[in-house]
């Protein structure tokens, strides 16, 4: 039986900083986020056992202490879940700002009874920062339902 899942979360995501806290195009940043997202649309289907659901719209305003990672951030998710609760999940992931964009994907586990989420993401710089890349490694608490998520963001050289 599919559980009703709020499309709405907001993600805190904590950091600290590394060398290069100036922005160096050729030091490791990383940085804290407060991410707000709003989910709609898409659609649920059973394939024998596993409930998948795919084109869930992702909208999200995202502030950063990395001016770089702040910025609204599109995307489409899609979630594979078992009987138990687990799964996987995936999304596109496009954060864009006036000083440029990241373009890339995330995937992630979901652990037993729709619990802890934990999410990998990479992203590529485009505009102002051509050359540099994101990631992202995302941890929820709890379920989605929960704003207690934490992470630890990096931008680097795309070397």
């Amino acid at each position: 039986m599919k559980r009703s899942r709020p499309w709405a979360c907001a993600l805190l995501v904590v950091a600290g900083c590394m060398a290069g806290c100036a922005g160096s195009p050729s030091a490791s940043t990383t940085f804290t986020q407060l991410i707000i997202c709003g989910f709609g649309g898409g659609s649920t289907q059973m394939v024998g056992d596993v409930d998948r659901t795919a084109g869930v719209q992702m909208a999200c305003r995202v502030e950063s202490s990395d001016p770089r990672a702040s910025g609204n951030q599109t995307g489409t998710v899609a979630i594979e879940e078992l009987p138990d609760g687990s799964g996987h999940l995936w999304h596109t992931y496009r954060l864009a700002n006036d000083g440029g964009s990241w373009e890339g994907a995330s995937t992630g586990l979901i652990a037993a009874g729709y619990g802890t989420h934990r999410i990998h993401v990479i992203a590529t710089g485009t505009g102002g920062y051509a050359g540099l890349r994101l990631e992202l490694d995302v941890v929820t608490a709890s379920d989605t339902t929960s704003a207690d998520y934490t992470s630890i963001g990096t931008i680097r050289p795309d070397r």
